[in-house]
């Protein structure tokens, strides 16, 4: 990056070339400072309003004044490198700043000085006069006398910036200049990104000072450590000085004194200079009293400020429209429901005044409930500067009344983790047909509406999703059958920028997409959002209920546009059955989401069936299957099956171990919850008996019968496991008894 390696000065032949070229005087104005325009040059320095590109640049340009002069008016030269009209140009913003260390730079992200030092807007094309063309470029002059003096230091490095707002791709420059050090500050952006880097050239401008007798105001603080003033400096006769007394931490501002005698008492004191004035402003001890507002909305509060201890102070908090006043907190305790809250100041204190809607009767005028799962749309801006890229959402409703809509709520997520930090709400009109927004109208004013939320509008992560509610601190007033589009926006000051609306239902499938560098067009889709008024003729209430209480939990009940398409959902609780819709006795759907167009107070009942688990089980498992078990309507008839596998037989259905049935078809109405076990027994296998010697006893049977235990006993009455030695030989199972004292019985048994 390339350093200034000279102050610029003036001369009296840059004034005589100046006043040649530009004719930039005037018999009330003197130069103080000039870069006269040098032939066909540009330097881009412009910006896509409202959101910015990646086309968007930035110039700033060095100066030095020999002496102290008070800035009053700035004079500049200009075109379009690509040929816009100017009526593109929609205003300019005039910025000075001060230099880094060294000198080599605007310092344009100090923290430890504000920066800039002043700024000024204007709209439109202040003073244009053309210049005639110049290198096939066509060039204007610009005037601007600002609204308050801009106050340089002689000596001091100071860099000025004049940034031209276009709506459309920006290519305004300022016209390169001559007699300054030849090299100016440069940003470009690209993705997101901004780059910064010193450039070739001088911009073309000029800095006059009003042609009268120039004043000095110089003030002071009594004591040094309470506080600190701005707004000191020189003055052209009868320009107005504002002088600002800010008080540091535990001091209140007393008043201003000249001379010793007192000449305001309020911190901003402002005059008319007519000669030189040296000024002192008091402090003494005392409290901060601050104050906030939620949300930001909401309304305004006065009253804050610095005051000394012991003094009564009121702070009164006004509302904006469809706000109402809650209460005065204090770190979240309550202090006060008036809005005129009186104290007596004896400490540093932080009181915040609460505003909730005002709407005591709220009614939806139009809804398109998220649809999840359908995907996403991207709506969301990189703050401050936007980038090429940036996607904004534009979708359409038509009310059925004419209402005045208070209040937005909507639904959306993040593709990515940058979160919000504030959404722009606009509604705008459609062009002749109303396939599109009319973003663009010469004829309307349009938005027809806009708000700054000044917030992430409650977010609040509920079903998967974030949902968002603002109050408009203006009503819209929306006529019944006229198409609109709203357009909500979230800044995000991270890349990527990545918020998103959820899908919406009940729209009619299509909204108008605009990509910052890129083409804008219509899209398939619907956001998600919902508008509501307050209720009145032009609404009924939708009343939901759950039959019984605890069967289930109903959605959708509320106040509603008559006309409008409301949607109604049931979700049934365990252990019951969602059955139908019903309406003063008559059934009106079976479906659990039910829409229907509200004309009249409804009442809703959601009938919902208690049902029943039957479980049924098998035992031993692999003695047979049942069948019928499932979860049943209360009273309804059951017919639980049994059916035994191959080597068992069914035996009974049990409850708890009590027998209900010995038939395998169980057949019963459903009153409860019941499981059920069918018992199955093994079928005996047939066992033979050789003794060809009459002296050992052989018993046989079929091995693949498992199960079945060989069991002996002296009396058929006591049975033992017997622990005889067991052969398998093929498909035999044989044990060998030799000769017994006594009797022996044997059998085969299956547990």
């Amino acid at each position: 990056m390339k350093a200034a390696t000279y102050m610029k000065t003036i001369n009296q032949s840059l004034f005589a070339l100046s006043i040649l070229v530009l004719s930039l005087f005037a018999s009330h104005a003197a130069i103080v400072y000039t870069q006269p325009p040098a032939g066909s040059g540009l330097l881009p320095s412009a910006w896509w309003t409202p959101n910015g590109s990646d086309y968007d640049q930035y110039a700033w340009d060095n100066f030095t004044l020999a002496s102290s002069a008070p800035v009053t008016e700035v004079k500049w030269r200009g075109g379009f490198y690509y040929g816009s009209s100017t009526n593109s140009n929609t205003g300019f913003t005039i910025s000075f700043y001060s230099s880094i260390g060294g000198n080599s730079q605007p310092d344009i992200a100090s923290v430890f000085a504000p920066n800039p030092l002043a700024t000024y807007t204007v709209s439109g094309n202040p003073g244009q006069t053309s210049a005639g063309t110049i290198g096939g470029v066509a060039m204007y002059d610009y005037d601007f006398v600002l609204p308050a003096p801009f106050q340089a230091v002689a000596g001091t490095v100071y860099w000025i910036q004049i940034e031209a707002a276009q709506a459309g791709i920006p290519d305004w420059g300022i016209a390169t200049g001559s007699g300054g050090n030849g090299s100016y500050f440069r940003q470009f952006a690209y993705v997101g990104d901004k780059f910064f880097t010193m450039g070739p050239g001088d911009a073309a401008f000029t800095l006059l000072t009003a042609d009268t007798a120039i004043y000095s105001v110089a003030a002071s603080a009594s004591p040094t450590n309470g506080g600190t003033i701005a707004g000191t400096g020189l003055f052209p006769t009868g320009v107005t000085a504002s002088l600002v007394a800010n008080p540091a931490t535990n001091f209140a501002f007393v008043n201003w004194t000249q001379n010793g005698a007192v000449v305001s008492s309020s911190a901003n004191y402002s005059f008319a200079v007519t000669s030189n004035r040296t000024i002192v402003a008091n402090f003494t001890t005392g409290s901060s009293i601050t104050t906030l507002v939620s949300p930001a909305s909401g309304g305004s509060v006065t009253g804050g400020g610095s005051y000394t201890n012991g003094t009564s102070v009121t702070l009164t908090a006004t509302t904006n429209a469809n706000y109402s006043f809650v209460n005065w907190t204090e770190n979240g305790t309550q202090v006060s429901t008036s809005k005129s809250y009186t104290f007596t100041v004896s400490s540093n204190r932080t009181l915040t005044a609460n505003f909730s809607s005002a709407t005591a009767n709220p009614a939806v005028y139009y809804s398109q409930p998220p649809a999840p799962g359908t995907g996403l749309i991207l709506s969301s801006f990189l703050s401050p500067d936007g980038m090429d890229g940036d996607n904004y959402c534009y979708d359409d409703f038509v009310i059925p009344v004419t209402q005045d809509i208070t209040e937005i709520r909507w639904f959306g997520t993040y593709q990515y983790g940058n979160l919000v930090s504030d959404f722009t709400v606009r509604i705008y009109s459609s062009i002749t047909g109303g396939s599109q927004p009319d973003i663009g109208s010469v004829y309307a004013a349009n938005p027809l509406k806009s708000y700054d939320v000044g917030g992430n509008a409650g977010e609040t992560f509920t079903n998967g999703m974030y949902a968002y509610d603002f109050i408009l601190p203006s009503s819209f007033h929306a006529v019944a059958g006229t198409r609109y589009w709203v357009q909500i926006e979230a800044s995000q000051t991270s890349y990527p920028n990545g918020w998103s609306f959820i899908h919406g239902s009940g729209g009619n499938g299509r909204y108008f997409l605009q990509v910052t560098g890129s083409s804008a067009s219509l899209a398939a889709g619907d956001a998600s959002f919902i508008l509501i008024g307050a209720a009145g003729t032009n609404s009924s209430t939708i009343t939901t209920l759950a039959q019984p209480a605890g069967g289930g939990t109903t959605s959708g009940d509320g106040a509603y546009a008559n006309g409008l398409t409301n949607t109604v959902s049931a979700v049934a609780a365990s252990g019951y059955i969602f059955a139908g819709w019903s309406a003063n006795g008559t059934t009106v759907s079976t479906n659990a989401t039910y829409s229907f167009t509200v004309t009249t107070n409804t009442t809703l009942s959601a009938i919902f069936n208690p049902t029943f688990a039957v479980s049924l089980t098998a035992s031993p498992v692999a003695g047979g299957t049942v069948t019928g078990a499932g979860t049943y309507l209360a009273l309804s008839g059951v017919n639980a099956v049994a059916a035994p596998n191959a080597g068992y037989k069914f035996v009974n259905w049990t409850e708890a171990g009590v027998p209900v049935s010995t038939s395998t078809n169980y057949t019963f109405n459903v009153a409860g919850a019941r499981t059920l076990v069918a018992n199955f027994a093994a079928i005996p296998v047939p066992m033979t008996m050789t003794n060809t010697s009459r002296t050992n006893l052989a018993l046989s049977w079929n091995p693949a019968t498992t199960g079945w235990v060989l069991q002996e006993s002296p009396d058929l009455i006591a049975w033992t496991n017997s622990t005889r030695l067991l052969t398998t030989n093929g498909t035999q199972r044989s044990v060998t008894i030799t000769p017994l004292v006594g009797n022996k019985f044997f059998r085969l048994s299956h547990p």
